[in-house]
Parts: C-alpha cells; structure tokens; sequence
C-alpha cells in the first residue's frame, strides 16, 4: 500500500498567515481612501522632490528612489499594478 504524504501543518498556516496579512495591509490602505496620487504626492512631498520630476524621467538617484519607493508603497501596500 502506498504511503501517504504527510501534511505540512505549520507551513500551511505560515502561507495563511501571511496572506491574511497582506489583506489586512491592502485593506487599511483602501478604506483610508489613498489613491495612487495620494501616495505620489505624500513621498515627493517628503523627499522634497517635485511630481513633475517625477514624472518627467529624471535620473537623479533622490527622484530614482522616490520613484521606487512609490512603486513599492503602491504595489505592497494598496496592491495597485502597473499596466
């Protein structure tokens, strides 16, 4: 008779978990009301770099992070994706 694979239990309920927690995280952001402008617009404001800049393609490496880190916020945290 041939052998059943055992279960990984606590791996399961790690991957549950972590995926609970992306909701709530994704959930926060939605019912805050931010937006992708709200995000844009909050980072550059405390980076002191400027939204057209942002936009414009500037490689500055303080615009570059910026531009980066907006992408991360939006992506992480509201679960927003580029298209």
């Amino acid at each position: 008779m041939p052998r059943q694979p055992r279960l990984d239990i606590p791996g399961a309920l790690h991957h549950i978990k972590e995926a609970e927690e992306k909701e709530i995280r994704q959930l926060r952001i939605r019912f805050s009301g931010k937006s992708i402008t709200d995000i844009i617009k909050e980072e550059c404001k405390k980076r002191q770099v400027s939204v057209k800049e942002l936009r414009g393609g500037s490689r500055r490496n303080k615009v570059s992070q910026t531009r980066a880190l907006i992408a991360y916020r939006s992506h992480r945290g509201a679960g927003l994706v580029y298209c």
